[in-house]
């Protein structure tokens, strides 16, 4: 019984966390067809700021060949993990800078990501097309994401 009353207490202050931290975020322009936003206003929430993350595994190599989706697949992998250690998620994203190799590799991100961010916060995105810093990497982002309160005071991360 008390394990049952401690994962109720503990369910109901993730879903307060995710309400607060939800309410603090107001999308302004968001456009179901492309996953994103004109812009997002954050209100009193600290942020995470990550550098700019490439579709690589731990040893830096490309993961996805020359196919975008898998290539997204891992960058997204690699974004969650950054955001998790921050204790955030892709669920708080409030900004993205995507950069690609091409055009086409834009527009076929843009669709991919209507599907990733079909709920009512979509960062708003700012798409750059330019020579990646891996020459077989077609795709690379920088995110911006709210921390929601119950994360407490930053910290320095683990060594």
């Amino acid at each position: 019984m008390r394990q049952h009353l401690l994962f109720l207490a503990a369910w109901t202050l993730l879903i307060a966390a995710r309400s607060a931290a939800a309410e603090s975020i107001v999308c302004l322009g968001a456009d179901e067809s492309s996953g994103t936003s004109q812009a997002v206003v954050v209100k009193g929430c600290a942020l995470v700021h990550t550098g700019q993350l490439l579709p690589t595994d731990k040893d830096g190599t490309v993961i996805g060949g020359t196919a975008v989706d898998a290539q997204l697949a891992q960058l997204l992998f690699n974004l969650e993990t950054v955001l998790a250690a921050a204790e955030s998620s892709t669920d708080h994203l409030v900004k993205l800078n995507v950069f690609v190799d091409s055009p086409a590799t834009a527009l076929k991100v843009r669709s991919l990501f209507a599907k990733r961010f079909p709920g009512p916060v979509r960062p708003a995105v700012s798409w750059i097309c330019t020579p990646l810093i891996l020459p077989e990497a077609l795709v690379a982002l920088d995110a911006v994401a709210v921390v929601p309160e119950q994360s407490g005071p930053a910290r320095p991360s683990p060594k």
